[in-house]
Formats: structure tokens, sequence, C-alpha cells
């Protein structure tokens, strides 16, 4: 029992004796490294991103507008980690309009601005690129109405209550002229609905295009789809444009009208919304019968037939 207890307490000594040794091996080559590091001369490269900023909005970079530049770099090994570790803290902001002219800049010409990226007693260089282009073109701005490219299904005997509707109904385009000197109209991208029975409001993306950007990029939709069913009602027959002196004989003064109504619509309606016409201008010595038809009806309701289609009519002179 006794020589287990000396062989732990021997064991417990040893790694005692370990520890400070281990520690101080630790700080020596720290302080070694520490000594390496700042009084020695290093060599590295760092990639500075450079950002084109204060481009027009008449004006579309086809160039990157984010461009990386390789800066060679000397100094200690202090001063290096520390530009290392800093170069993707920020950007190096240069203005467009300042070289927009020419076309192009060197980043040697603002050598001294990425200066702020390097300890104080490092010295730099360009490295790569030696230019950055800056190849842009003119953009204009055009509005036009939005075309639909929406194929509307509905559930059996609904229909639409109001034709569907886009917001917005018009959408900018920006591009170079000749992009849009020929359009007149833009379209969402092609879609085509489920059976719809109640009213949906779709988000529809606009079709996309290399050289042509919209704004906003998305248009709603609104579609109000109802049960709809007939209804029919009797119209008196207007018959304007009669030639003076002349009387318009008609078997049948009065037509009736089948039309399709919404069911939550059905009374809603009534003769004084609707206008039946047979134009007696149309009248030629061969016109035997006048063809009735609408020329007023409120929107919501979609007319299927006239009854009867004509009516034969007499032209005498009036008494």
């Amino acid at each position: 029992m006794d020589d287990r207890r000396q062989l732990a307490n021997s064991k417990k000594k040893g790694e005692t004796r370990w520890f400070p040794a281990s520690v101080a091996i630790l700080l020596a080559f720290i302080l070694w490294l520490f000594l390496v590091l700042s009084e020695k001369t290093f060599q590295t490269f760092v990639s500075i991103p450079v950002k084109i900023s204060g481009i027009p909005e008449s004006f579309r970079l086809s160039s990157p507008s984010i461009v990386s530049i390789e800066v060679r770099t000397e100094g200690s090994g202090m001063q290096l980690l520390l530009a290392i570790l800093n170069a993707g803290s920020d950007t190096l902001d240069v203005p467009f309009s300042e070289y927009a002219q020419k076309g192009f800049f060197m980043p040697d010409e603002e050598i001294e601005n990425f200066r702020r990226f390097f300890p104080e007693g490092t010295t730099i260089a360009i490295n790569n690129p030696d230019t950055v282009f800056l190849s842009h073109e003119i953009r204009n701005y055009k509005t036009v109405p939005i075309s639909s490219n929406v194929k509307i299904r509905l559930a059996p005997s609904y229909r639409l209550m109001a034709p569907a509707t886009f917001t917005p109904d018009s959408v900018k385009l920006i591009g170079s002229p000749s992009a849009l000197i020929h359009i007149h109209s833009w379209s969402v991208a092609e879609y085509e609905t489920e059976k719809l029975a109640e009213e949906t409001i779709l988000q529809l993306p606009f079709e996309s295009h290399p050289a042509i950007q919209t704004e906003p990029a998305f248009a709603s939709l609104r579609v109000n789809p109802a049960v709809f069913t007939e209804k029919r009602i009797k119209l008196k027959i207007e018959t304007p444009n009669l030639l003076p002196g002349s009387e318009l004989l008609m078997e049948n003064r009065e037509a009736e009208l089948v039309f399709l109504v919404a069911l939550s619509d059905y009374d809603k309606f009534d003769e004084s919304d609707f206008g039946l016409i047979a134009d007696a201008s149309m009248i030629t010595e061969k016109t035997r019968r006048l063809m009735p038809h609408l020329y007023r009806f409120p929107p919501g309701v979609e007319a299927k037939e006239i009854i009867p289609e004509s009516i034969p009519f007499t032209l005498v002179k009036a008494q």
C-alpha cells in the first residue's frame, strides 16, 4: 500500500516539474517569433477590393463594378500580418466621373489611396492589373403598358366578374436606346393558373431580357371569378337615324335578351341598364329584316343571345 502511494506521489512531482518547463518553452518560442516578425523584412501580396462609385442612373457599367487589385507589399512580419487582416475590411472607392471620359483607370494613379490599407513603414506597389477598363453604355427609360401572357382557367360554371387587371398597369424599362426603340409593351412571364373559384392575386415576374431591366420586377394580377347564371329580360328596340318623313312599322318592338350574370348580382340589373338598337341608317332597298344589337350594358355581364335575332319591318311614309 505504501509503495503505491510513493509511486503516485512521484508521478505527481514529475508532472509538476514538467509544467513550468513547458510554459517557459512556449513563452520563449512566442518571444522568438515576435522578434523575427518584428525585425526581419518579408514580402507578400494583398488583394484590395476597388469599387467604382457614383455611376449615374443613365449609365450601365458593362465591366464589373468591383475589381480586386493585387498589391505587392514589403515590411516586417507584424506589419504584413496586420495588412492581411485589414485587407478585406473595407473597399477603396474610385469615382466614376474622374475616369468615365478616358474609359479606364490605372491603379498606380490611386497608389496614395491604397496606402491607408497598410501599416505605416511598409512599401507598396501595384502588381496586377495595371489597367482597369470601365466599359459602359448609356441607358434610357421607357414606360410601356403590361401585356398579359397568362392563361386563366376557371372552375366549371365560373366566369370573371371583370377583366383581370394588373397592378401597376405599366412597367418602366431600362436599357440602351437601340434595345428600347421598337418596344411598345412588355409581358409578364408565361403562366397558367389552376381552376380558380375565388378571388386570387397572382405575383408574376416580368419576362427577362439580357439587355433590359424592369422596374418593378413583378406585377400583381387580380382575378375575381364568380358563379354565373343565365337571366332573361325584355328590352324595347330603339330605331335611331330614321329618315325624316318616314315611319318604321315592325311586328314587334321588343326583343328578349339572354345574358349571363354573377349569381350574387342577379337582382342588381334591370331594363334601364341595357340599350338595344336597330339602326335605321343601315336600311337599303334589299333590306328586309333589322338585326337589333346591344349598344349599352353594365360591366360584369356577358350577352349570350337576342331573341329574335332579326325582325321584319316595313318602311312607309309618315302620316
